[in-house]
């Protein structure tokens, strides 16, 4: 199942929903650190209209130095914004659905220290290399993503990484799909709209979980334009 895909447009992210017999709809938003401001504003006014909205985020000092490639690119590439914090509502259930920052942080101290070191190093280079060299197409063509792991990402894995997916992935993928059970699993009932609003890089965790565990099925699906190109 396609989450983001590029083509001569652009880049396009899937919108997809999934219900259960009881009526209960899941809408998951893939989500970009880089895109137009309306895509942003877009996914807001839709999620948040929801009756619950899972959303991600680690806060932690080590997280935010990693992640510096996609602020330091932000303004560059024709205009496109850096993602911005997520909105409040009122009439909608705000759920942090990431783990927690001394978890994560513990995580990534047991990844062996010259693939924690490089990595930190090279993410915010990349961002600025990126910045000056970089087009939209590039981008867009590097940001696809689908429900299974491409030929680059079996080729290029090694044991050395394994304690970064660990970190980056898997931890964040479990606790990410024990929110959505917990909150499926309310009683009387759940809430009725759930929307998840998480990068597409997460999404095949949670699509397994729903279509293989919890019986849900795929009711429908949207195009919503990330950046043109």
């Amino acid at each position: 199942m396609q989450l983001l895909e590029s083509s001569v447009l652009g880049l396009r992210a899937a919108r997809h929903v999934f219900t259960d017999t009881a009526g209960t709809e899941v809408t998951l938003f893939p989500m970009v650190h880089l895109a137009e401001a309306g895509f942003f504003q877009t996914i807001h006014t839709d999620a948040f209209s929801h009756d619950a909205v899972l959303v991600e985020g680690v806060r932690s000092p080590i997280a935010r130095r990693i992640t510096r490639a996609y602020r330091w690119m932000g303004g560059a590439l024709g205009g496109l914004v850096v993602q911005p914090p997520w909105p409040t509502s009122e009439q909608t259930e705000i759920l942090h659905a990431d783990i927690p920052p001394e978890q994560f942080d513990a995580a990534w101290r047991e990844t062996a220290a010259p693939t924690r070191w490089l990595f930190e190093v090279a993410a915010p280079v990349q961002g600025l290399v990126m910045r000056f060299t970089s087009s939209r197409a590039s981008l867009a063509r590097s940001l696809v993503t689908d429900d299974l792991p491409s030929r680059n990402d079996v080729m290029l894995w090694q044991p050395a990484y394994a304690g970064l997916t660990r970190a980056l992935l898997d931890l964040r993928n479990a606790h990410l799909v024990d929110t959505l059970r917990t909150v499926l699993a309310r009683s009387p009932a759940p809430p009725k709209r759930i929307a998840i609003v998480y990068g597409a890089g997460h999404m095949p965790a949670l699509l397994r979980y729903l279509r293989q565990d919890a019986d849900f099925q795929h009711s429908d699906s949207q195009w919503l334009t990330v950046f043109s190109t």
